[in-house]
């Protein structure tokens, strides 16, 4: 469905005054998370250059993982 421009002129004169900051907030919030440039999720994974990392990491993730996060008692 395409929304034409007269059609938002239509909707935002039906609303009320009180409504109006909100609703032009709103439209900025949108028009700011379309202009941003969003990089890919989980950008950082494979980035980790330290020494204290084994160099095997990704071949025994599972064996390095057992006890994370897990609390001695």
């Amino acid at each position: 469905m395409t929304v034409s421009r007269s059609e938002l002129h239509d909707l935002v004169d039906e609303l009320p005054d009180g409504e109006l900051a909100r609703a032009a907030a709103d439209l900025r919030r949108h028009l700011t998370a379309v202009d941003s440039p969003v990089s890919p999720p989980f950008s950082w994974i494979g980035t980790v250059d330290n020494p204290d990392v084994p160099e095997d990491l990704t071949e025994n993730l599972d064996a390095y993982m057992t006890d994370f996060g897990r609390h001695p008692r």
